[in-house]
């Protein structure tokens, strides 16, 4: 479902979230961008917990590319090797997760054992990191 971005007026792909009026919703660069301006300017750390209030989770009630990009909007750290990302096992990740049905059925979890992270359970999501294959791309090919 295409909706209209309540602030740009742009394209939000995405569900109708009920807290927005009927075929409104948020685009992903509005999303992080309302988003950063809390923190940054307004000094607001709850922003993204009430982004996810007021507008859903990126993925699912609007737009992102990737699973990587829907976490970046999430604000979540992110950690990888090579390909793999890992991601906190959140209850909003695994909500926006579910959204990339490939993805959501080979992610599996495991106990972090890198610092500061460490003994908190995370999700391995392979192939999803991003800056890995922009990388082999950029330099002539994968290998």
């Amino acid at each position: 479902m295409i909706l209209q971005c309540a602030c740009c007026g742009g394209n939000a792909p995405g569900k109708q979230w009920p807290n927005q009026d009927k075929g409104y919703g948020i685009c992903a660069r509005c999303f992080q961008a309302n988003i950063e301006h809390e923190i940054k300017v307004l000094g607001n750390d709850e922003a993204l917990e009430q982004a996810l209030r007021a507008y859903g989770n990126p993925g699912v009630h609007h737009s992102t590319e990737s699973v990587h990009q829907a976490m970046l909007a999430l604000g979540v750290p992110m950690a990888n090797h090579e390909s793999d990302l890992y991601v906190p096992a959140l209850p909003r990740v695994w909500a926006v997760l579910k959204a990339f049905p490939t993805q959501y059925a080979n992610a599996r979890t495991f106990i972090n054992q890198a610092d500061p992270h460490k003994g908190q359970t995370w999700i391995d999501i392979p192939f999803a990191f991003e800056p890995w294959w922009e990388q082999r791309i950029s330099v002539g090919g994968i290998t």
